[in-house]
């Protein structure tokens, strides 16, 4: 009833009346808890500035609903009266990622004092939208201030978030326009990145790109498998042997099987140990069609094959791209004949504590795996790897009892969650290994927490059995 008052009273903009009902509530010692949701979205429907204001003095704002449908109703008086009382952190990026440059104006001519940490991630958010209008407004109201934190960093660059995006109009705005705040290291490496070409060709103007800059994005647009962009840089200068070679295993660890072959073409520059490094990236990385090209170019020997082998089985390719196909790697070279079985049970408890269980179960079939390497394999997992991965070796049955044991009390003591519960899901911890645990542990620790919940549940299995 109470609460129907006071939405009645922002209904017709009775601010007594809402006044007075907050004195009873806090005579109550309940006007901490209560914030008027309701009351706000009327007058805010209503356009009611008075009750508005009101409401925002005697009640927290903590939602972004009632500026909503303040813009939404065209209520400005009601949307300048939000913006001066709510949070920034709350309220800029919201308006930023809704395109709300009303807003932003708003927000930014009451809280100007925030921190321009808030107003660059405002910035950030607009051009992931591509709102050239808000992007424009905070950068000629902010200025310098804008670019004298964390710009540095490609995450927190406006520039590189714009080339990114691929809002072409943007970067070249942001280019004359507070761009010399930032690295240009970091935009160039998205510039031949992403592209287009256009934008390449921007920044090879630039006065600050030296050979290095060009040279370090020769690499990266191989990585990014950027053929064109490629071809721009090696008509500004030619590349050597080294340059060449670090560009051709970039692009195979990357999986760019185009670029792998352009520059295979090239092949007089290409050395031997190039071509080797490039096939074990390639294989680390599951990329099949790359490591297929480069054979059918010159056939992989017995011995790079190994390597390979032991690169894909260990997942250790460069971090540029998604893994794409580790296991048809692993098919492909063993069908060349050349892997033994001993390589594979070698590398088995490596593999474990860093590949996909799809892997594993490769390796597994493959090879004879004698028990106490699934057993090595099982702590390397349970201490580096998933819950499939444990999981698998443990249906194995190769695991020892005591392993399992001293996994699941270490995991216990360090209060690791993940792998307790791993563990007991499993199928693998007894109860009697459950009480040797929680003896060990802290009553007040996460695991008789975890030991709680477990006990619940087995009762309440028991009790709809």
């Amino acid at each position: 009833m109470v609460y129907k008052l006071t939405d009645l009273a922002a209904t017709y903009g009775h601010t007594d009346v809402i006044r007075a009902v907050h004195t009873w509530w806090k005579s109550s010692g309940e006007s901490g808890n209560i914030s008027c949701a309701r009351a706000k979205l009327i007058a805010a429907d209503l356009g009611r500035l008075e009750a508005m204001k009101c409401l925002l003095e005697l009640y927290r704002i903590d939602t972004l609903d009632p500026l909503k449908r303040a813009l939404d109703h065209g209520h400005h008086d009601i949307v300048e009266v939000i913006c001066k009382e709510m949070d920034p952190e709350l309220s800029l990026p919201w308006a930023a990622q809704h395109r709300e440059l009303e807003a932003i104006k708003q927000i930014y001519h009451h809280r100007r004092d925030a921190d321009m940490w808030e107003f660059l991630q405002a910035v950030m958010a607009a051009i992931s939208s591509g709102n050239f209008e808000i992007v424009k407004f905070l950068n000629e109201t902010c200025g310098e201030d804008l670019y004298q934190r964390g710009t540095n960093h490609k995450d927190c660059c406006p520039l590189t978030r714009a080339i990114e995006c691929g809002h072409v109009e943007l970067v070249k705005y942001l280019y004359a326009n507070g761009y010399k705040a930032t690295s240009f290291e970091i935009a160039f490496s998205a510039a031949v990145s992403y592209g287009p070409l256009e934008l390449v060709e921007l920044f090879c103007g630039d006065e600050r790109c030296s050979a290095a800059s060009i040279n370090q994005g020769f690499v990266v647009a191989a990585g990014a498998g950027q053929l064109a962009n490629m071809k721009c840089l090696q008509l500004k200068q030619e590349f050597d042997d080294s340059m060449l070679a670090e560009a051709f295993k970039r692009a195979a660890g990357c999986g760019q099987t185009e670029v792998v072959e352009h520059l295979y073409s090239e092949r007089d520059q290409i050395s031997t140990s190039a071509f080797e490094e490039a096939a074990i990236v390639a294989g680390g990385g599951g990329h099949l069609s790359v490591l297929k090209l480069l054979d059918g170019k010159n056939p992989i020997s017995d011995e790079l094959a190994v390597k390979v082998f032991l690169s894909a089985a260990k997942d250790k390719g460069l971090r540029c791209s998604d893994i794409d196909d580790q296991v048809g790697v692993l098919e492909f070279l063993h069908a060349k004949g050349c892997i033994a079985s001993d390589v594979i049970v070698k590398v088995f408890p490596e593999a474990a504590g860093s590949s996909s269980v799809d892997v594993m179960e490769f390796l597994y079939t493959t090879a004879s795996i004698p028990s106490y390497v699934v057993d090595e394999a099982f702590e390397n997992a349970s201490y580096d790897n998933c819950v499939e991965v444990v999981e698998f070796l443990y249906k194995t049955g190769g695991v020892f009892a005591k392993t399992i044991e001293e996994t699941f009390m270490v995991s216990a003591r360090d209060e690791d969650m993940y792998f307790v519960e791993c563990l007991y899901n499993c199928g693998c911890v007894s109860r009697e290994l459950l009480e040797k645990a929680s003896q060990s542990a802290e009553t007040t620790s996460l695991f008789h927490l975890f030991l709680s919940r477990t006990r619940d549940n087995e009762a309440l299995k028991k009790a709809f059995a």
